[in-house]
């Protein structure tokens, strides 16, 4: 993760996933994060996954997504684009 100023931030991450049900595999993805105002956070963001992330999807896919994230005093939490949970 690292901060590009004005309200701009963007995280990545990569490793390899090993799923006792199917083949192993790359998971990836980047985000990029706008912050307007506290409390507010808009992610666009990107996801390669060689395993299936939720019960009920096909593995192997390319995943994109626009997420708004919007506090109301807590602490911020992660997208479900990261693979932060």
């Amino acid at each position: 993760s690292s901060d590009l100023g004005n309200g701009f931030w963007f995280a990545a991450y990569a490793g390899y996933v090993v799923d006792r049900f199917a083949a192993d595999g790359l998971l990836a993805g980047m985000d990029l994060h706008y912050a307007p105002a506290e409390g507010f956070d808009l992610a666009l963001g990107v996801r390669q996954s060689a395993v299936s992330y939720t019960q009920g999807e096909r593995g192997n896919q390319l995943t994109a997504g626009l997420n708004l994230t919007v506090g109301m005093g807590a602490p911020p939490q992660p997208s479900w684009m990261q693979n932060a949970f």
